[in-house]
């Protein structure tokens, strides 16, 4: 130490002597001693208490959190503002424990008679007694924070009686205030950096003015510093961890501290948006809350607002970047497969959608199911009913007789994995005999087979709302040519009318592809006649 700073260690010892706080000590323990620079020049005598603070079992009492202090003076009109003088100094220590407290000067060892700063339970200890000195007025017209005491009233005649009862509580506990620092029966105060009024909450002008005036920082010292400050103010400026991107990423591990121009431009737009800061409004519990999120690669934000009668105003804005390990999901499975679409067919009759539907109930001829087969690029249908639980032998002598026999076989068939598409039975038949390649879906993914999965639903609908009036019912007749479905009319009354409407849906379907094709012929119990559209080089499509 210097000699203007020796003589000032002994003056304020020599103070704190007078006052009570300190006496001569013999003890094992001694802190290193000292000074902070004060505004106005003054010197702040520090005892660095690391070594005391580490062998310390932890009071683990919280903190108050300012957000809410602040939040409980909505709607309130006259405010008070407290402080308490040498607030630490008028709780004793324990007299079994004075001994540790010890600071060594070159005058010799001293120890604290009352809580000094810089011990780690200190803050907690203070707080819990502040908060049982005032627990029958605390939240309802008083918070503390340590050794501010915030009072708060909707008018004058109730801040009053609230003044009483706050003055007669810490009379009481002879806790002594310094009415220098105390304001009483404003409209506004400051408190906790915040100017709090009947308007709303804005942060203090002279940390207002500090950022505004803060040069551009050296190094991560500093920038940590400015964004110290800056982040204590970011519920009032949108979209903050966004604009301070830049300078954050300098105050990361293994990144070179290096000013750029985008630095420097959010800086300036950082400091900017704190100067022009709007004034947000206090939370009334009684209001709604309209909160609005968004969200971007790179971090999350939102709005927190009320609408007290003139339109929604803003309470609090939040903003986060998120870290690279959420920003990152992990893979915890196989890389998926390449995606391996079917390729279009070049005319009609090249490839098929095959899919089977239940119709729920049986015909009078035992029906039940329908074999439903579409056309991949003309999307012409047909229908092959099948009794229930048709057995693949079946299967393959109804697709054989009423659709190959008609049509011709295919070059690719695609279908679901039903256990009679992936039998041997039919692999055998549509490979080796007809040289047609099977294009299977996925497992649990009926939407791959959609263009047949589509005519499933449309069938069960029209065919589940039958025609009770027409009293029609749809046959096949087996023919060595293969005859396609047909209607005949029934006579008699039947109990399952319901499937009356599938010949209909079949021909509506087919006819209404003539809008695509150039002749499309359409007979009452025969076979269709399809001419294709016109292809490339002059070429028609027969089918």
């Amino acid at each position: 130490m210097g000699q203007g700073e020796l003589e000032e260690l002994r003056r304020q010892i020599d103070d704190m002597i007078d006052r009570g706080w300190i006496r001569p000590s013999e003890s094992e323990f001694g802190a290193p001693v000292l000074f902070v620079p004060k505004k106005g020049g003054k010197l702040r005598m520090c005892i660095d208490c690391r070594g005391l603070n580490r062998i310390t079992r932890k009071n683990a009492y919280p903190l108050p959190r300012i957000d809410d202090l602040l939040d409980a003076a909505g709607g309130c009109k006259v405010f008070s503002k407290i402080d308490l003088k040498s607030g630490y100094q008028q709780i004793e220590v324990d007299p079994s424990d004075q001994h540790k407290t010890a600071f060594k000067t070159r005058d010799g060892l001293y120890e604290f008679i009352v809580m000094p700063f810089g011990l780690t339970n200190a803050p907690a200890t203070f707080q819990s007694l502040m908060d049982k000195v005032l627990r029958h007025q605390l939240n309802r017209f008083v918070v503390v924070y340590l050794d501010d005491i915030l009072i708060f009233s909707k008018s004058m005649e109730e801040h009053v009686k609230h003044l009483e009862e706050v003055l007669q509580v810490l009379k009481d506990a002879q806790l002594h205030l310094n009415l220098e620092k105390s304001e009483f029966g404003r409209d506004s105060v400051i408190y906790l950096g915040h100017r709090l009024s009947v308007t709303g909450l804005e942060p203090e002008a002279t940390k207002v003015e500090v950022i505004r005036n803060w040069p551009q920082p050296a190094n991560v010292r500093e920038l940590r510093s400015f964004l110290g400050l800056a982040s204590y103010y970011q519920k009032f400026v949108p979209k903050f961890s966004v604009i301070a991107h830049p300078l954050s990423r300098l105050t990361s591990k293994n990144v070179v501290y290096a000013w750029c121009e985008k630095c420097e431009t959010a800086f300036q737009a950082l400091k900017e948006a704190l100067v022009s800061h709007p004034v947000l409004r206090i939370a009334d519990p009684n209001l709604t809350f309209v909160v609005t999120t968004d969200a971007s690669q790179f971090g999350i934000g939102a709005v927190l607002q009320q609408d007290d009668g003139d339109g929604l105003h803003p309470l609090e804005y939040y903003s986060k970047r998120m870290p690279s390990h959420k920003r990152t999901k992990v893979h915890r499975h196989k890389p998926y497969g390449l995606l391996r679409p079917l390729p279009i067919p070049d005319g009609p009759g090249e490839s098929v959608s095959i899919d089977f539907t239940d119709m729920g109930k049986v015909s009078t001829a035992g029906n039940s199911q329908v074999m439903v087969i579409v056309d991949r690029f003309s999307k012409f249908l047909n229908l092959i009913p099948l009794p229930p639980h048709a057995p693949t032998e079946l299967v393959i002598e109804e697709f054989h007789q009423q659709y190959i026999l008609q049509y011709g076989p295919q070059k690719t068939l695609v279908s679901d994995r039903d256990t009679r598409f992936i039998s041997k039975d039919w692999k055998d038949f549509t490979a080796q005999i007809y040289d047609i390649k099977l294009n299977m879906t996925s497992g649990r993914h009926p939407e791959a087979n959609g263009l047949a999965a589509c005519n499933d639903v449309s069938l069960q609908k029209g065919g589940g709302t039958g025609c009770l009036g027409g009293r029609l019912a749809w046959k096949v007749t087996a023919q060595e040519a293969g005859r396609p479905l047909y209607l005949q009319e029934e006579r008699k009354a039947l109990p399952h009318l319901w499937y009356a409407r599938i010949g209909d849906m079949l021909l509506e379907h087919n006819a209404g592809l003539r809008q695509r094709c150039l002749e499309v012929k359409v007979r009452w119990g025969s076979a269709w006649l399809w001419r294709a559209p016109q292809l490339e080089g002059g070429r028609r499509g027969t089918w």
